[in-house]
Parts: structure tokens; C-alpha cells; sequence
């Protein structure tokens, strides 16, 4: 008992470190890129203090089961799974910066496989330290591809797994993606609950009328219109989840605009029809037409370094880190 304390601890405080100063690391040489430079040492605070007492003196209460129900059944089935191959769509046109479906759950053992729609995008390792740094953990890579193109990939683990676009500004701005996303215990608030929150700003009660405009013509059942709701809310500011809750819109539409296809299927490249981008619906004049030939781009589509947003997904990740083991330690 008292070495498992210890190894916490140090963990923890491992972990702390990490998430306040990302890991400056290099992306790949052939992205070209130069690292940000490190920001100084924030120090950890009270509620820091806090949380590892409280780690300290509750860890052996027990953990929380993963309550999803796409393919972790939690141990209790002794057959493992099947091995299958899940796909995921790398920005489904030109100016749509997001990864679809932007989540999903998969096996040890399954293939991932990502399908370019659109020119000049990549697909890289990253951490929950730091989504839009690569990883050194076993790390995987694609060549910055075009349209058409496909690459793939095996799960190792069911721990979240974390993966971004190095191009430009592409991850700053919402082109990330998990695989075993972390499911919300049925006390602490998830994703669905801070949505409701967070589209009551002007401009999002926009992006939510316009997306809910498409999608009530669709037919789609109630586990499609929720689809990502039972995700762990990664953060009490809702400010910070912006870019996740745009991720899972364009998810559902994709779904809404595509009947009979479901997250992790293959798409036909004929006949799938693209969501619009979030600025798209962010205009008030948005249409009730799905077409993407002239959306308005969510960044640019250039080469070049921008890591502004590393920093606020690091702290994003380390306060749901610590939500988690507080949970656990509930239990």
C-alpha cells in the first residue's frame, strides 16, 4: 500500500508538471516545422495540494468502470473481441478542419484506417499533455497527403489515444481526434450537459439552430441526435470545450446528411456529402442547404506553425485527468 502511494504521488506530480509546461517536442522534420518554445513553470496551487490528498487517502476505494457500450464490455466477456477496421474521414472538403467521426471506441488489436477528402493534411500522434504535439509513446505519423489518400493504423491499448493535423494551424483549430474516449461517471457532468450551457451564447445559439435545421429533416434516432453527449466534460469553464462541441456537431450532421452510414464505417466517396463549416454556420444567412463549394474555411490550408492553442488543450486534459482520479477515488 504504502509503494502504490508513493508511485501516485510521483505520478501525479509527473503529470502536473507535464500539463502546465507542455513537453516542447519537435515535430517531424518533414513537416518542416520549428517547436514553440516552452512556457514557464505555473505553480500548482491549492487545489492541486487538494486533489493528490485526496488521491492519497482514497486511492484503494475503486475506480470507474468505463460505461460505454461500443465494444467494452469491461471484462465481464471472457471471448475477446473480433478485430475489425474502423475508418475515419480527414477533413471531409476542402476548408472543413475536423476529423469524422471525431471520436470513437475500438478494440486492442482493430485497424484504423483514415481516408482523405481533402488536400494538404496529416495524421499524428499526440498526448493528452499535449494534443497538438506529436508523441514520443509509440508514436504513428502519415506524410502530409492529399485527397484520396489513406493511411493506417493498429489500437494497442484502450486508453484514450490521442491524435492531431500538424499542418499550419489545422489543430488549433479543432482538427484532433480521440480513439476510447474518456465516458462520463454518472456524478460528474458530461459533455451534453455543458453543450446546453455553452449554446446559449449569441453565436452559438446560431451554429445550434442552423445544424438543428439540417438535422430535423434527417430522420436521425435519438442515439445519433446525442451522439458524443456521454463524453467526460473535460473542463467547468465551457469555454474550453468550444472546440470539442464542434467536433461532435459536425459528427451529427455528417451523420444527418449521409443516411446509413455510422461512425467508424467506411464512406462512399461518390456520394458522401460533406458538413458545412462551423463559420458557415456561424452566418445568420446560412441556408437550409447543406453545400460545402463555398465554405467559408475554418483556417488556412498553409504550411506553418501555430501552437497558441496547446497550452489552454494541456490544462484542458490535466483538469479532467484529475476529475477522473477524484471520481475513482469517490468510489
Amino acid at each position: 500500500m504504502q509503494f502504490k502511494l508513493i508511485v501516485t504521488v510521483a505520478s501525479i506530480t509527473a503529470l502536473a508538471s507535464a500539463s502546465f509546461v507542455p513537453l516542447n517536442v519537435a515535430r517531424s522534420p518533414q513537416y518542416d516545422y520549428n517547436a514553440a518554445p516552452a512556457p514557464a513553470s505555473v505553480p500548482a496551487g491549492s487545489g492541486y495540494d487538494q486533489c493528490v490528498q485526496q488521491c492519497n487517502t482514497n486511492w484503494d476505494k475503486g475506480s470507474v468502470e468505463n460505461t460505454d457500450d461500443y465494444g467494452n464490455d469491461n471484462g465481464k466477456n471472457s471471448t475477446a473481441p473480433s478485430q475489425t477496421t474502423k475508418h475515419i474521414i480527414v477533413a471531409p472538403s476542402q476548408g472543413v478542419l475536423r476529423f469524422v467521426p471525431f471520436a470513437m471506441q475500438a478494440n486492442v488489436g482493430d485497424k484504423i484506417q483514415f481516408t482523405w477528402m481533402a488536400n494538404n493534411h496529416g495524421v499524428t500522434k499526440s498526448s493528452m499533455t499535449g494534443i497538438c504535439n506529436a508523441t514520443m509513446d509509440k508514436p504513428f505519423k502519415s506524410p502530409v497527403q492529399n485527397s484520396s489518400a489513406t493511411f493506417e493504423t493498429t489500437v494497442d491499448t484502450t486508453d484514450p489515444m490521442f491524435y492531431y493535423c500538424p499542418v499550419g494551424n489545422h489543430c488549433t483549430s479543432g482538427m484532433y481526434g480521440i480513439i476510447n474516449p474518456p465516458m462520463a461517471p454518472t456524478n460528474l457532468s458530461n459533455v451534453g450537459d455543458a453543450m446546453g450551457k455553452w449554446e446559449k451564447d449569441s453565436k452559438n445559439t446560431i451554429i445550434m439552430k442552423n445544424a438543428d435545421d439540417i438535422m430535423k429533416n434527417a430522420n436521425m434516432t435519438s442515439e445519433q441526435l446525442n451522439w458524443g453527449n456521454g463524453w467526460m466534460d473535460m473542463s467547468k469553464n465551457e469555454d474550453d470545450l468550444t472546440a470539442m462541441i464542434e467536433n461532435i456537431i459536425i459528427t451529427r450532421l455528417t451523420i444527418a446528411l449521409n443516411p446509413g452510414w455510422t461512425p467508424g464505417a467506411p464512406v462512399d466517396m461518390k456520394t458522401f456529402k460533406a458538413p458545412p463549416t462551423i463559420n458557415n454556420l456561424a452566418a445568420t444567412s446560412y441556408g437550409d442547404s447543406p453545400t460545402t463549394s463555398n465554405a467559408a474555411p475554418e483556417a488556412t490550408d498553409e504550411a506553418g506553425s501555430n501552437s497558441s492553442g496547446c497550452n489552454k488543450f494541456g490544462i484542458q486534459i490535466f483538469t479532467f485527468l484529475f476529475s477522473l482520479i477524484a471520481a475513482s477515488a469517490v468510489y
